[in-house]
């Protein structure tokens, strides 16, 4: 489960995403990829 998860990044922004197995790092990309819809909260990208 992701909780209080709060990422802005920019353009020409590199970032990396680790963590131990099961700490939601697929879960929270496929939510990023919008190929998954959270059950809580909401997602913003590109100002929408």
């Amino acid at each position: 489960m992701l909780r209080g998860i709060d990422l802005t990044v920019g353009e020409l922004d590199f970032i990396i995403i680790k963590g131990r197995s099961g700490a939601g790092k697929t879960t929270l990309l496929r939510i990023m990829g919008l190929l998954e819809k959270p059950s809580r909260g909401s997602v913003v990208l590109f100002g929408r």
